[in-house]
This record gives structure tokens, C-alpha cells and sequence, in this order.
């Protein structure tokens, strides 16, 4: 279904060699679609969202739910969506492209925070050498003019 409307798919048969495949592939676009099947929400958070590399953990991730089965379980577990069963494929291309997106949007999100990051640091750096020169240009003892005699002043 999903090949069929230009999708690359592998499909695994075991959870633990889904996230295998995502660190030796490091594919630049990737939504894992996972069978909750028992009813209890499967294991969505195993699939992806625990790894410890944060590319893989934002891998969105789409559950398959049988009609009656908690969504709100999938949700719970780590799904950032779901279908329900029996899969509309329109439905589901429909979710896989906002999951994309959104994931799509969090990437740029995120190196336009680091951007701003360096941008940042760049403009403290740039202020404390500033504030160096200006301190270096202020005399340590105010001049000494004959006939003028200078005094600390305080305003209130």
C-alpha cells in the first residue's frame, strides 16, 4: 500500500531491529509504523523514542490500533499518532506526511536554535571586548589642570 504511493518500506518482523536498522541506515526522512496488536498500546517507546541518540528518539512514530483498542494507550507509550484498523491508506498517508512535516519542522527548529546559539555567544563575546577597549580608555585618575580643582560630585 505504502510502496505503491512512493514510499521506500522495509518492514521488520521484530521491534529490537527496527532501531538496529536506523543507526546503520541513517535514513534522513523516517516514520516507524508499529502493530499495537495486543491491545495494550505495544511498544512504541521501545521502537525509537528511548534511544539514547536524539535523531532516532524523534523518529515519529505511527501505531496501528484495532478498532475498540485505547489510543490514548499508544499515545501513552510513545506513538506520536495513530490509525485504526482497518487502515484507510489515504488516512495513513495523510498521517505519515504530518508526521513528517512536524518532524521536518523540529530539525529546522532546532538548527536555527543552534544558529541563534552561536549568534549569542558571538554577540557576548563581541560586547565584552568592548567593554575591555572602553575600560582601557577611561583614565585611572582623573588629569590634573592647573587652576582646576576636581572633586568626586554625587547627585541625588
Amino acid at each position: 500500500m505504502l510502496s505503491a504511493a512512493g514510499y521506500v518500506c522495509r518492514e521488520m518482523d521484530n521491534a529490537t531491529r527496527r532501531p538496529n536498522f536506523v543507526h546503520l541506515k541513517q535514513p534522513r526522512r523516517c516514520c516507524s509504523i508499529s502493530n499495537a496488536g495486543n491491545g495494550r498500546g505495544g511498544s512504541a517507546q521501545t521502537d525509537c523514542g528511548a534511544d539514547p541518540n536524539p535523531a532516532i528518539a524523534q523518529i515519529p512514530v505511527i501505531m496501528l490500533t484495532g478498532y475498540g483498542e485505547n489510543e490514548v494507550t499508544c499515545l501513552n507509550a510513545g506513538a506520536d499518532d495513530f490509525v485504526i484498523k482497518p487502515i484507510n491508506a489515504e488516512v495513513l498517508r495523510a498521517r505519515i506526511e504530518t508526521q513528517l512535516r512536524l518532524h521536518s519542522m523540529r530539525v529546522q527548529l532546532q538548527q536555527q536554535n543552534q544558529e541563534l546559539e552561536a549568534w549569542r555567544r558571538n554577540l557576548e563575546r563581541d560586547l565584552a571586548a568592548a567593554r575591555l577597549t572602553q575600560q582601557a580608555l577611561i583614565p585611572q585618575k582623573p588629569p590634573t589642570l592647573p587652576g582646576w580643582e576636581s572633586r568626586p560630585v554625587i547627585v541625588r
